[in-house]
């Protein structure tokens, strides 16, 4: 299990909503399915340092691009959990 703490939150139109936040423990890797507020989510893009990558571990401060909520559902500080 993996835990994601939200840090920011965008929205890019075309390119969908971004959480950036930390790793608290586990391992988050593109495709999988988390949920917050009971609502399930999936990651469609990872990016660290301006990069593309395929998983990111604890510890590590990312971009998480995901669908399966809408910007107003969602607040800073809150968890995803995978």
């Amino acid at each position: 299990m993996a835990t994601f703490i939200i840090k920011d939150i965008f929205e890019i139109p075309g390119v969908g909503l971004i959480v950036v936040g930390n790793i608290s423990n586990g391992l988050i890797s593109v495709g999988m399915e988390g949920k917050i507020k009971g609502k399930k989510i999936t990651v469609k893009k990872i990016e660290k340092e301006n990069s593309s990558v395929e998983s990111i571990s604890q510890g590590e401060e990312c971009a998480l691009t995901i669908k399966g909520i809408k910007r107003e559902e969602i607040s800073k500080g809150e968890t995803i959990y995978f």
